[in-house]
């Protein structure tokens, strides 16, 4: 958009790399081709043979929604993808990392590791240091 809420101006593509020139995410086709056109087709020949499918969301996508095409099912699968990533879980490595990093240069508060206080205080600093960003901001979110 050339203004926050104003009108759409036709891309170019080259101002979004991450589009090709039709338009489409180039990652989603990306997606498609290293793992979900393989993985579709073989659950899809395991579900049609009867025999046991693993244990996975396309799997279940698969099995469950027979309603759904090919198409909906890879925008399901790409659509969990996105929403699992930059979770807060995806924080808790860097909290640890500050935490193990502290306690070098701080040894004598080792011991505040059983406190509950001092621990929800450790994460609160992690999540502030180490914020979980949504895809569509490209990190630059305020918290």
């Amino acid at each position: 958009m050339s203004e926050r809420f104003g009108r759409r101006r036709q891309s170019s593509g080259t101002d979004r790399p991450w589009r090709d020139h039709g338009g489409r995410l180039a990652a989603s086709d990306e997606f498609v081709e290293r793992w979900f056109a393989s993985s579709y087709r073989r659950r899809r020949e395991l579900l049609e043979s009867g025999a046991e499918l693993p244990v996975d969301l396309l799997s279940l996508l698969l099995a469950h929604a027979k309603e759904l095409d090919e198409d909906e099912v890879r925008r399901e699968a790409i659509f969990f993808l996105l929403a699992s990533s930059s979770t807060t879980t995806h924080a808790v490595p860097h909290i640890a990392s500050e935490l193990f990093a502290w306690l070098e240069n701080h040894p004598d508060d080792a011991a505040k590791l059983g406190d509950v206080g001092f621990i929800r205080q450790v994460v609160n600093e992690g999540l502030r240091m180490h914020p979980p960003s949504l895809p569509s901001c490209g990190g630059r979110c305020a918290t």
